[in-house]
Order: C-alpha cells, then sequence, then structure tokens
C-alpha cells in the first residue's frame, strides 16, 4: 500500500467527521448554460448551501473534464491532465459535492460520459465549461447542520472542501472528509464507531493512491479520481466504485479492498445511516 509524503505539514487528525441532518433533494437542472450555474441556481431557490447531488443517462451540448496527471511542479504529488472536451454526447453518471467557495456555490464531481459514438471514458467534470441539452432533473441528498466549504490546505497545496459545522445537532446523516493515507473502508469505519452506528449508505468521491479490487485487480496509476456507485458501510464491507488513473480516462469499476486503498488526497462523503 501506498504511503504518500506530501510538501506540507500533516495534521495529527486525519478526518473530519460531523453529524448533520439530510433530507431527500430533487434540483431541476436548467440546459443552455454552464452546469455549474444551473447547480447554483437551484442550489439557491432550495434553501440548502450544501448537497449530493446525481444525474445520470442525460444529454450534453458539450462537457468538459480532467484526469490525474503528473505533477509539473515540486509542490504537489499529483496535478490534472490538459482540459479533453467534445460536442454532443451523453453523461452516464455524474456524482457531485456541492459545498461553498468565498461564500459562491462550488461543484466538485466526477463521472462517466462518452461522445456521441465515442468510447465510454471517466474524469473530473469541469461544470463551468459543461452545458447540459436538456433540463434534467438530480436527485440526491440535501445537507442541514454543516457545509462543504473550500479552502486552502497546507498539507497537499490544494484548494478542497473542508467540513464547516454551522448547527450543533444529531440527525441521521453525516459529513465525513478522510485525508491522505487515511485507508478509504478503515476510514469510514472508524467515522461509524464515532458516531455509533452500525451501518450507514456512503455517497461521495475522491482520489485513492493506486487502487486494489476484491477480484485481484489493480489500478496501476499512482494518482487516481473514484466515484462511489455503491457502498452499504458496516461490519468491513467494501465500496463499489468508478475510478481512473493517468491514462487517457479508461474506467475501471469494481469492489474495492477493505484494507489498501489509501487517500491520495481526499475523500468527501456522505453518510446515511440505515
Amino acid at each position: 500500500m501506498y504511503f504518500v509524503q506530501h510538501k506540507g505539514p500533516a495534521d495529527s487528525e486525519r478526518q473530519q467527521l460531523v453529524k448533520c441532518h439530510g433530507e431527500p433533494l430533487e434540483l431541476q437542472l436548467a440546459a443552455n448554460q454552464p452546469l455549474a450555474e444551473a447547480v447554483a441556481g437551484a442550489m439557491e431557490h432550495s434553501g440548502f448551501e450544501t448537497a449530493w447531488l446525481e444525474i445520470a443517462d442525460v444529454p450534453v451540448e458539450k462537457l468538459s473534464y480532467v484526469i490525474p496527471a503528473e505533477s509539473p511542479d515540486d509542490d504537489h504529488v499529483a496535478w490534472y491532465s490538459d482540459i479533453k472536451s467534445f460536442d454532443t454526447g451523453r453523461i452516464k453518471r455524474l456524482g457531485m459535492v456541492v459545498g461553498k467557495h468565498q461564500s459562491a456555490t462550488f461543484i466538485h464531481g466526477h463521472g462517466a460520459w462518452h461522445a456521441l459514438e465515442g468510447e465510454t471514458k471517466f474524469g473530473h467534470v469541469l461544470a463551468g465549461e459543461t452545458f447540459l441539452a436538456t433540463d434534467v432533473r438530480a436527485k440526491g441528498i440535501g445537507i442541514r447542520g454543516a457545509v462543504f466549504d473550500r479552502s486552502h490546505d497546507a498539507e497537499t497545496k490544494f484548494d478542497l472542501f473542508k467540513i464547516r459545522e454551522i448547527a450543533t445537532s444529531g440527525g441521521d446523516h453525516a459529513l465525513l472528509r478522510l485525508k491522505p493515507n487515511v485507508e478509504l473502508v478503515k476510514g469510514v469505519e472508524q467515522a461509524l464507531q464515532q458516531l455509533g452506528w452500525q451501518r450507514a449508505k456512503v455517497s461521495g468521491l475522491g482520489s485513492l493512491a493506486g487502487a486494489v479490487f476484491e477480484d485481484g485487480s489493480r489500478m496501476t496509476s499512482f494518482a487516481t479520481e473514484f466515484l462511489i456507485t455503491d457502498y452499504l458501510a458496516g461490519e468491513g464491507a467494501a465500496p463499489e466504485i468508478m475510478i481512473v488513473g493517468e491514462t487517457d480516462g479508461d474506467i475501471i469499476t469494481g469492489n474495492l479492498t477493505a484494507d489498501q486503498n489509501p487517500i491520495l488526497v481526499t475523500a468527501e462523503l456522505v453518510l446515511n445511516r440505515t
């Protein structure tokens, strides 16, 4: 299992965990404008500042994205590829953490998509340069009591979502941020223990240093980005994910092992007690 040495100082606390309230959320996302603006407008009317949203099987007029790449400098352990774009295609599945950056709505989204006659690829969506072809209904979870708030992270030298508690309360949801070198499943299991929960449905995304799957296959790329597609955490259960490395957007899909997948930069997760 990789150990990642970032350029900045590492905090002794390797996760952030805040219990909060969650509500089922459906938002109408408008076409013919950047996806970032469509989500921001819908969020403003919803009354939520933070949410987990998903859309699937929707047409796009244009989609732009990046995938992991080697860092061009000495300040970061990894970076992003050149921008990849196509006109006219389809999003197969896109998951989005929606939060705040300098008081404005900000989206961190990973997903799978394809051009009209192209192969399915995976990556980190550039929401400001992506346009839906039709109005779309997004579904997910609206969060009250805590916010994903993007700011500079001293350890990784990236701007990342961090969790800001805005109301001390209970709830059947929690926001969880895992920091570098925390093993994904172990980090989630530790969060469940802290919350006193036996099981939780986990939604979210992030980056891993490589990846090892239950069937023995591996993602050999050091820098990766992933989207959780199915994960009922508890008693050592492992997540099903889609993941991409430094390989032109090629996807691996499968169930991770429960003990060999350390976070590279961050994981931003929403837990729903079951």
